[in-house]
C-alpha cells in the first residue's frame, strides 16, 4: 500500500511541509479567513487532490470510484459542507471512499457543522488570519500541533 504526500505550507524555517494522506482531513477556519481559497489551491498544485462541492460528492455519477482510482486520487477535498443534509448519504459516500484508500477532507466552519461528519483520527487543518491580514495553519495531529506558514492569496 502506498499512500500519497501533499505539500500543506511551509514550517517556520521555509521548508515545506508535507502530509501523507493516510486519513480523512479536516480544514477548519471562520467565515471569510480562506478556506476555499487555499483548499484550490492544494488541489491545484497536487495530481492526488480532487477539489469538489458538497453537491457535486452527493451525486453518484461525480464520485466515481474507478475514475478516481485510474485518475490516482487519494483526497477528494469536499467545499461547503453546510450544505449537506442527508447527513447518513453523505457518511456512507465517506466510508466507501476509506475503504479504497481514498480520503475525504471536510472543509467547515470551527466545530459547527463538524459534529455531524466522521472525524475520528483525522488530521486537522485549521486556517487563522490574524489582524494584519497574513493568514497561517495550524496542522494538529493527534497531540501534536505545528505553525504552517501558507502562500497569501
Amino acid at each position: 500500500m502506498t499512500y500519497s504526500m501533499i505539500k500543506i505550507g511551509n514550517k517556520q524555517n521555509d521548508k515545506p511541509k508535507c502530509i501523507v494522506i493516510d486519513r480523512n482531513v479536516i480544514i477548519a477556519g471562520e467565515t471569510g479567513v480562506g478556506k476555499t481559497t487555499y483548499i484550490k489551491r492544494l488541489a491545484e498544485n497536487s495530481e492526488n487532490v480532487l477539489y469538489i462541492t458538497a453537491d457535486e460528492f452527493i451525486k453518484d455519477d461525480v464520485i466515481n470510484l474507478e475514475k478516481l482510482k485510474n485518475d490516482k486520487i487519494s483526497l477528494v477535498i469536499v467545499d461547503d459542507l453546510y450544505k449537506v443534509t442527508d447527513v447518513n448519504t453523505f457518511n456512507d459516500k465517506v466510508n466507501k471512499l476509506n475503504a479504497e484508500d481514498i480520503y475525504v477532507g471536510l472543509t467547515c466552519l470551527e466545530e459547527t457543522h463538524i459534529k455531524k461528519f466522521p472525524v475520528n483520527n483525522s488530521y486537522i487543518l485549521k486556517l487563522n488570519k490574524s489582524v494584519d491580514g497574513f493568514r497561517s495553519l495550524v496542522y494538529i495531529d493527534g497531540n501534536n500541533s505545528e505553525r504552517i506558514k501558507i502562500q497569501q492569496a
